[in-house]
Formats: C-alpha cells, structure tokens, sequence
C-alpha cells in the first residue's frame, strides 16, 4: 500500500498490521496495536482512501475503561443511562454519541460511556468477567 509516510510505513512494516477504516465524519479511523505506535504516528500525514489525513493525538480516554450501549435513540435516554449506572456505583465522566456526521446531522444509537478509570466498576463485573458492550431497550 502506498500511503506516502516513512512513518507509517515503519509502523505497518514492523507490526504489519493495522485497521484503516471509514466513519461517518468522513474521516478515517487507523488502528494500531500498541500505544508506542500512536506515539510515532502523531501529527504525520498519510494517504488513505484517496485522501490525505493528518494523525491526530488520541483523547485523554483511550487507555481509560468504556462502555458502548447500542439501541439509545435519545439524548433523554442516554441520560438516563448516566444517572442509572452512577445509581449503581459506575461513575462516569464523559459520555458521546459513538459517532456522529455533523454534515449529515446523523447520529449513530450507540452511546460510549467513559469512565475515569483504567478497569471496569465492579457493578459491571459479573462472576469475574467484565462487560463493555450493553444492548439497551430490545
């Protein structure tokens, strides 16, 4: 693939691996497998998908604990959620639409609850096994 970056071709050359996907912002979304990999990626710019991106620095979250609940169709209801899960000792910090295209004025129903922890709350550990994916509603 040629993406036009020594950076990120020392990335995909030494893992080999990564994720580029597509999401409704327009934008692209680059996985990679390690937080030393983000680290070399940040602010480079790259050739995806016939574009040209530029790297952001990831949020202040991503080694934090989420929790994604799919079938939330409102603000009201997602409100809900928050203060039901705080009611249960699972005290969020932030919480946002998964994703969202602002052009198109089109969010997605799931929900990311983030928490300001590195582990799950123990009210979303059941019999040593955590959960960070709910359906709600159905």
């Amino acid at each position: 693939m040629d993406h036009g970056n020594s950076a990120v071709k020392a990335v995909l050359g030494e893992y080999g691996v990564a994720l580029v996907e597509k999401i409704p912002s327009e934008d692209a979304l680059l996985r990679v497998r390690s937080l030393d990999e983000v680290q070399t990626l940040i602010e480079q710019e790259v050739m995806f998908l016939g574009r040209k991106f530029k790297i952001k620095k990831p949020s202040v979250f991503l080694d934090k604990f989420y929790l994604d609940v799919s079938g939330v169709d409102t603000t009201e209801e997602a409100n809900e959620l928050f203060l039901a899960l705080y009611t249960l000792g699972a005290h969020q910090c932030f919480l946002t639409p998964r994703d969202v295209n602002l052009e198109a004025q089109v969010v997605t129903p799931t929900w990311c609850f983030y928490f300001g922890c590195d582990v799950a709350p123990p009210c979303l550990q059941v019999h040593g096994f955590v959960t960070n994916q709910l359906a709600f509603g159905s």
